[in-house]
């Protein structure tokens, strides 16, 4: 019997292409010359129909994260915690680092009120929507989903980007094609290659987590917009997790396992177009350990602040203050109106509930403006942050 050491895949092929550059194209004499003429942009072949054969090691690998990721789903609704708002938020702000748009927990909290300054918080934000849009829509899974999912993701800051797949040619780093790192696919073969692609993520005659990793890796190699294409693409793991049924409460913030070797991650990128998508496979499967063991830790630590402040400060369970507490994982910045639309209380009293805690020590006070005063749980903060550290380090915990 023929021994599977790796999955094979089809090698991308390549096309020549005639390059038509402007007069006023604004780049050097040099430059010029050295994009002349024809370019070669990749041809990547179908998969929908692709026999995927796994080497056995792989496929016992895949069942035993495969189990981890629904156990700990399952056992979200029991944490103290509201983990799911949580994790939501740091795979978004993961995904979004991966291409190197950075932003601190408070920075993106402050935008969550309508406070923030920060251009990258608000590409985060949408980034937050973007991933909350391709849960909901997960159930079915094509090419309107997918062009609402980038949509969302670029509707505020690239809105001319949106709205169907690209138009024209593309390439990633360069000048010109000519010489860029990867030139995707040629325009007018996008439709039919993503049509491809949604035939193979209908498939159900796979693992679930080998067949999202080589959709993550061929809808990157399509490259089907002109921008957003990484973050966009990230969205749709989270949502074919949910197809699958190995996610149905939360979002795993598999981009943040991701983050723990980045290198790796492109170079599976690169070795899935050269043939072999073992290592894109072994790369989620490592990204999803890495992401159960950092959520667990995030969880147990909140869960102790939590617990702390509880028994400090011997609240009513119906008090302002313990609600409050009760959301500061997921609200670690806030402000009265977020307690007044939370809970339905009038400003007065979410006033107060929000002093008694700056009082306790639970919270801090970030300005002194009594018209727009806000506060911050700077524990919750530091945890988030030690969360997104982590994530950046390999056997983060």
């Amino acid at each position: 019997m023929e021994q599977i050491t790796e999955v094979s895949v089809p090698r991308i092929e390549f096309e020549t292409v005639s390059w038509d550059q402007p007069d006023s194209y604004p780049v050097s004499r040099r430059r010029k010359l050295a994009s002349r003429g024809p370019y070669l942009a990749a041809l990547p072949q179908p998969i929908s129909e692709l026999p995927i054969r796994l080497p056995p090691a792989l496929v016992v690998a895949l069942e035993d994260v495969s189990n981890a990721l629904s156990r700990f789903d399952a056992g979200v609704g029991n944490f103290s915690v509201p983990m799911a708002a949580v994790l939501l938020r740091t795979e978004s702000a993961a995904s979004s680092e991966v291409e190197n748009i950075t932003v601190s927990v408070k920075q993106l909290g402050l935008e969550l009120l309508g406070k923030g300054r920060s251009v990258n918080a608000q590409l985060v934000q949408q980034n937050v929507e973007a991933m909350e849009t391709a849960v909901k829509l997960s159930s079915s899974l094509g090419h309107t989903e997918i062009i609402e999912m980038q949509r969302v993701l670029l509707e505020r800051s690239s809105p001319e980007q949106t709205g169907g797949y690209r138009q024209r040619q593309v390439w990633i780093g360069g000048f010109a094609p000519h010489v860029a790192n990867f030139v995707p696919p040629q325009a007018s073969r996008v439709y039919s290659l993503m049509e491809d692609l949604l035939r193979f993520i209908g498939r159900t005659d796979l693992p679930a987590l080998a067949q999202i990793a080589i959709a993550h890796a061929q809808f990157e190699t399509i490259h089907p917009f002109e921008d957003g294409n990484g973050r966009t693409g990230r969205a749709l793991v989270q949502a074919m997790l949910k197809a699958n049924g190995l996610t149905q409460s939360t979002t795993v913030p598999v981009s943040a396992g991701l983050l723990s070797d980045l290198p790796g991650y492109f170079r599976a990128l690169s070795e899935f177009q050269g043939g072999n998508g073992s290592p894109i496979i072994s790369a989620f499967i490592e990204a999803t350990w890495s992401a159960l063991a950092n959520s667990q830790t995030l969880s147990n630590r909140l869960a102790d602040l939590q617990e702390r402040w509880t028994n400090e400060l011997s609240l009513r369970s119906d008090a302002v203050a313990m609600k409050i507490i009760r959301i500061l994982p997921s609200h670690p910045v806030l402000n009265a109106k977020l307690i007044v639309n939370l809970f339905g209380v009038s400003e007065p009293t979410a006033i107060n509930g929000l002093v008694q805690l700056e009082n306790s020590g639970v919270l801090t006070r970030l300005n002194s403006n009594a018209r727009s005063r806000v506060w911050l749980a700077t524990e919750v903060l530091e945890e988030l942050e030690a969360f997104a550290n982590r994530s950046r380090k390999r056997n983060p915990v």
